[in-house]
């Protein structure tokens, strides 16, 4: 009772000196001060929480969580971190002046950032700034929609800090610089050639909070001002390499520095260096800084971006370090046309073992590693008898991180629940989708026979032991065939099949008595088929 006592005094002690705090300055001309509190009753709907709490009796208050797996060395010297992203805010009207006031407990070892970004449609974002509590804060350009931003990190998780209250106050400064308008310059987007290196860390978090696949896209760059949220684009780069291009977001930071957001005009640190020069690049080949990163360390690369290994491999066929042009896609306007090619190298191509990590195993019948939550999955599901072999290492599917099997494409969606992030995709619906199934009349339940109304199909007999047994509808989907004759194109063999919307099971009678009288169709192999990969 007396800690919640304490955090209603601070809560009010927070709100009631915020407008007085800007309407006091009388060195600037404020117009239109709006001020919005952001925790004490708010509604935190469309929030992002990563690795936090939110405590509805503390009026909002914010807590890291207690999840030891969220650690990233660009938090250094804090061991643990949690995010909390708010949804965009609405304004009543365009601003270019922001001030957070925002209590916090920290104890010893903990530590707490703000940073908020602006935007003029709630969709293209500028980036994020630090923000100081009752620092004022000028835009580069006018926002129509703000974003707050609260990480969290600690050195130890039995001490853990707490972000009490966050308000801000926004107004538009007549004295500022920075136009008072939409008006967009139409400048165009920064252009620069980097020293890339390798990511790798696979197994790994991000700073986002995203667990490093084998084969993953994206990139890392040296400050968390341009950071995605865990699966977003919302900061994404294009990297031109000998010919070939890629697209990948930002979804960690580094190499060498965590502050040096080169491609801003106003640079956290280093703010000697002009625009668009790499503090790293230039301690490397100039001795600037004496040599070293903000840490101290000696840099032995002038790296300023690190390229995931799908990228770096299979889109742009690096082998090793080297300069690329590298386009910050949301530092201006683009071409109306964005021409990406697509990589020479196919996904199906062998790659060599990741070695030395019990968490991935490399497959030598097929070239391919599977690794994390996919071979998980796989081991936990039936294996090579259910899922067959890997086809590929991670690909890209939509926005998602995806792995081909003979049989089945696993697909990994962050923004589920831990331990239900990897979903089978429905390739049994997208490859008969051409085809029209008649729906079977509804029959009663037995033994031997199920009916499904969401799909009007039938299910019996062999077909109906095999998906009881193996998860049905997890692993399968519901069925949308009934039993129908099917030809093996390969092979000629005569089969009765059913498709289902992950897979299509297969009776093989000369197989009859054996584990294998049914087995799964090779859809995953005919879809790489498909698309031209496999031959």
């Amino acid at each position: 009772m007396r800690k919640l006592l304490l955090v209603t005094m601070l809560f009010s002690l927070a709100l009631s000196a915020a407008p007085a705090h800007i309407a006091s300055a009388n060195s600037r001309d404020f117009e239109s001060v709006q001020t919005v509190d952001l925790t004490s009753g708010a509604d935190f709907t469309g929030s992002e929480l990563t690795n936090v709490t939110i405590d509805p009796i503390a009026d909002g208050a914010i807590t890291l969580g207690a999840d030891p797996s969220y650690q990233s060395a660009a938090y250094a010297p804090y061991d643990y971190f949690g995010t909390f992203v708010s949804r965009p805010q609405a304004l009543d009207q365009p601003v270019n002046y922001v001030e957070l006031r925002y209590l916090t407990l920290e104890p010893a070892g903990t530590k707490i950032q703000v940073a908020v970004r602006g935007s003029v449609d709630g969709k293209s974002w500028g980036s994020w700034i630090d923000a100081p509590s009752e620092s004022g804060i000028t835009l580069t350009r006018p926002a129509a929609f703000l974003q707050y931003r609260v990480t969290l990190t600690a050195q130890d998780l039995n001490v853990r800090p707490t972000l009490l209250s966050l308000s801000s106050t926004t107004a538009i400064d007549t004295h500022s610089p920075v136009p008072a308008t939409m008006q967009d310059d139409a400048k165009p987007a920064l252009v620069l050639r980097l020293y890339a290196t390798r990511e790798g860390l696979v197994g790994a978090r991000t700073s986002n909070g995203h667990t490093i696949q084998p084969n993953d896209r994206f990139v890392a760059l040296p400050s968390n001002g341009a950071l995605c949220r865990n699966g977003g684009d919302d900061y994404q780069v294009l990297i031109s390499y000998k010919g070939r291009r890629a697209i990948a977001p930002v979804w960690d930071v580094g190499p060498w520095n965590t502050h040096d957001n080169y491609w801003d005009m106003e640079r956290q640190v280093f703010q000697d260096l002009p625009l668009g020069l790499p503090e790293a690049q230039t301690a490397f080949f100039d001795g600037y800084n004496d040599g070293k990163d903000e840490r101290g360390r000696t840099v032995m690369s002038p790296a300023a971006i690190d390229i995931a290994d799908g990228t770096f491999i299979q889109d742009l066929g690096m082998v090793q370090s080297d300069w690329v042009d590298v386009t910050f896609l949301w530092t201006g306007n683009l071409p109306e046309k964005l021409e990406v090619a697509e990589p020479t190298a196919s996904p199906v191509d062998p790659v060599p073992a990741i070695e030395n990590n019990p968490d991935v195993a490399y497959f030598p019948q097929t070239g391919h590693n599977v690794g994390y939550e996919f071979l998980k999955y796989w081991q936990e599901h039936g294996g090579v008898q259910v899922f067959g072999l890997p086809l590929t290492d991670g690909v890209k599917v939509g926005s998602y991180s995806a792995q081909y099997f003979e049989r089945a494409r696993f697909e990994y969606h962050p923004e589920l629940p831990e331990g239900q992030r990897v979903v089978l995709g429905k390739l049994g619906t997208i490859l008969t989708a051409n085809q029209d199934f008649q729906p079977a009349s509804p029959v009663s339940d037995t033994e031997s026979m199920r009916y499904f109304p969401e799909t009007q199909h039938t299910l019996s007999n062999g077909f109906l032991r095999y998906w009881t047994q193996n998860n049905g509808e997890e692993i399968f989907g519901l069925p949308i065939s009934e039993e129908m004759d099917f030809v093996n194109q390969s092979t000629g063999e005569h089969l009765v099949v059913q498709y289902f919307e992950r897979a299509r099971l297969e009776y093989h009678p000369g197989l009859k008595g054996t584990p294998f009288e049914v087995q799964l169709g090779l859809l995953g192999r005919e879809l790489l088929q498909r698309k031209g990969w496999l031959k």
